[in-house]
């Protein structure tokens, strides 16, 4: 993760099988590309394990991500980094429901009208 990342960001451990990539100034479409260039990594990078006791030789791996990020459209809702959290943590799960092994951008709802404002 970190070779793919490079100089465009930051990763960490957050807990005990979920990572945080931080990019500052990444805006969604170019965080997104990124969080799927490193699952597509990931997916072509089985673990070997020819060197352990296992009756495989090796075993395929994969990732799914949740990216949110602080830009214009996601500003009304994310007010601290504990809210920018939260909501990856919310594509992360939709990531999850889809399927596995994807990545699912937080954007957030748009208010309905009501009937006042119309």
């Amino acid at each position: 993760m970190s070779e793919t990342v490079g100089d465009a960001g930051t990763v960490c451990r957050y807990g005990g099988e979920e990572f945080a990539v931080i990019v500052p100034g990444g805006n969604r479409k170019q965080t997104a590309q990124l969080a799927e260039k490193i699952r597509q990594n990931i997916a072509a990078s089985p673990f070997d394990l020819r060197k352990v006791e296992c009756p495989c030789d090796e075993r395929k791996v994969t990732a799914s991500f949740g990216v949110a990020v602080f830009d214009s459209a996601t500003q009304s809702v994310i007010s601290n980094p504990k809210f920018l959290v939260k909501a990856a943590d919310r594509a992360l799960y939709a990531a999850k429901d889809a399927g596995r092994n994807c990545v699912r951008v937080f954007t957030p709802k748009r208010k309905k009208a009501t009937a006042a404002a119309k």
